[in-house]
Parts: C-alpha cells; sequence; structure tokens
C-alpha cells in the first residue's frame, strides 16, 4: 500500500547558506524525528501512513510525492522562513534556510519549521479547513494544529527539536485539556504562545494573535489581539505563499 504522505527533502541551498544552517548533513537525523513525531500525532489523530526519503537533487520527485525544498532563501516570498502551497493538487513545502537560528536546536530552528509544515500538512494539505467554534461567537477556527502553540517545541529522542501540536480537544468546543501536545495551554483560547484564525462568513475573518495592530481583509478593519509574533514570524505570515495570507488574513 503507497503511504499517505510520501516526503522527499531536496536540498538546494548553496554557499550563500551559511555551512551552520547547510542541512543536508543533518537530513537523517532529521527524517528520524519526522518520523517519530509522526507517531506521537497518530497517537492522537490516527497514524497517517507516512514516509521519507532524501534526493538526490531538483528533478528526484515522483508525481505523488511532496517535496521539502531547502533553499539559501525562497526569492518569491522574501522574508519568508517556510510555506505550504499547492501545485496541481500535491502539497508542496519551501524552507527558506537562510533566516532561521540553526538546523536543530531550540527556537526558531530548520527542523522546527519543518515540523511545523509537516504537520499542518497531515492535518489539513489544502489550508482550507475550518471547525464551528460553538461558543456563541459564530465564528469558526482554521484547522491549523501548530499555530496556536507556534512557539513552543520540543526535542524528539535524538535531540532534534520539533513543533508543539495542538491535540482533538482543541477543536472540541468547550472540551476540558490537555489541549496540546506539551500541555502549555492553559485554557482552551490560550493564545499566548501562537494565533488562531477566525472567521464567520467569507468576508468577516479576523486573526487572534500577533499583536501587531490592525489588519485587512478585502480592504475591510479587522482587529487582532493575543501574542506578539516575532518578526521572522511577522514577515512569514504576511507573505502572500503562507498559509494565513490564503486564507485572507491581511496583517
Amino acid at each position: 500500500m503507497n503511504p499517505n504522505f510520501s516526503f522527499v527533502l531536496i536540498d538546494l541551498t548553496t554557499t550563500k547558506t551559511p555551512n551552520a544552517l547547510r542541512p543536508a548533513s543533518s537530513f537523517s537525523a532529521l527524517v528520524a524525528a519526522l518520523q517519530e513525531q509522526a507517531i506521537q500525532y497518530g497517537q492522537e489523530y490516527g497514524m497517517p501512513s507516512v514516509a521519507f526519503r532524501i534526493g538526490t537533487g531538483p528533478t528526484d520527485r515522483t508525481t505523488n510525492e511532496i517535496a521539502i525544498h531547502f533553499r539559501d532563501d525562497i526569492s518569491e516570498a522574501p522574508g519568508a522562513l517556510a510555506y505550504h502551497q499547492t501545485v496541481l493538487g500535491v502539497p508542496d513545502i519551501e524552507i527558506g534556510c537562510d533566516l532561521f537560528d540553526s538546523i536543530s536546536g531550540s527556537g526558531e530552528s530548520i527542523s522546527s519549521g519543518v515540523s511545523h509544515e509537516v504537520l499542518e500538512t497531515y492535518g489539513d494539505p489544502g489550508a482550507n479547513a475550518w471547525d464551528e467554534k460553538q461558543d456563541g461567537s459564530g465564528l469558526m477556527g482554521a484547522q491549523e494544529i501548530c499555530d496556536p502553540v507556534q512557539n513552543t517545541g520540543y526535542a524528539t529522542s535524538n535531540g532534534v527539536y520539533v513543533s508543539n501540536f495542538v491535540l482533538r480537544n482543541y477543536f472540541v468546543p468547550a472540551s476540558s485539556g490537555p489541549w496540546d501536545f506539551m500541555g502549555v495551554m492553559k485554557k482552551q483560547n490560550d493564545y499566548s504562545n501562537g494565533y488562531e484564525i477566525q472567521a464567520g462568513a467569507p468576508t468577516q475573518t479576523s486573526q487572534v494573535g500577533g499583536m501587531r495592530g490592525l489588519a485587512l481583509h478585502h480592504g475591510k478593519p479587522v482587529f487582532i489581539v493575543g501574542a506578539e509574533l516575532t518578526d521572522k514570524q511577522y514577515k512569514r505570515k504576511t507573505n502572500p505563499y503562507s498559509r494565513t495570507y490564503r486564507r485572507g488574513v491581511r496583517l
């Protein structure tokens, strides 16, 4: 049986990227960490059938494989660390290595960025799924399993850091905790470590988190409240290729 998600890691970095951020030598450790986290994800959401392999070059990708391209930077998305898109129905993940702090350490590391995109690909490959909040607000919340806790992460057994993620209870109205894998959320709508995109009608989209003041959706004002995004996160979220931008939020 073919895996539901087949990923291929492709290193496209050049000498423009500092040696300390060129990821190829760490691919085996990264794959091991992602496989370990897939099991942790599966214990909560149901085990996805996944496969990871290391590609030999830019053309080493089969039709249905999800490429994870590691580049010096993302020229079509300046200032972005990573983004997820779909190409002819197949997700594609792009990683700009130059803006990360490390390959696999804590904080804004390449491994955490890749983990974030991979996990959200499992949960919502098309970046178009929503859940009704049922809290009297009349809003829906986007099915983004890392964004609400995006400023937190943990080390896998080989020491590679990956992204924290929310559990199923997070999407169940009025549920009891825990709401995330690490247990950092103090209540179901605790956005102190991230944010959530919320929408009512398609013309009423707002973002909870990323405290940057006023945002726009189709020219209409949208207020943003919650934890403040770092400059790097802000650049990523405002880029047209980001999942946040694709949902209609304009910071």
